[in-house]
């Protein structure tokens, strides 16, 4: 399966651990015992490419490319 790595030419916005760092920053949802919903960012290790190198193996792949 050579041209795997040729469909993710990454870094991705959806998917950063493509540039070598393995960790994201998203915003997760938290629902306060209020009932008020806050998003919180912070950053998290990456599902997509954990143990499969810097390559997107998310399904679907990753499709727009960080510009810069």
């Amino acid at each position: 399966m050579g041209g795997a790595e040729d469909d993710c030419s990454g870094p991705h916005r959806q998917c950063q651990a493509c540039s070598g760092q393995r960790v994201e920053i998203r915003e997760t949802l938290y629902l306060a015992a209020t009932g008020h919903a806050q998003g919180v960012a912070a950053p998290h290790g990456c599902w997509h490419c954990a143990g499969h190198g810097f390559y997107c193996t998310a399904a679907p792949r990753c499709v727009r490319p960080l510009v810069g």
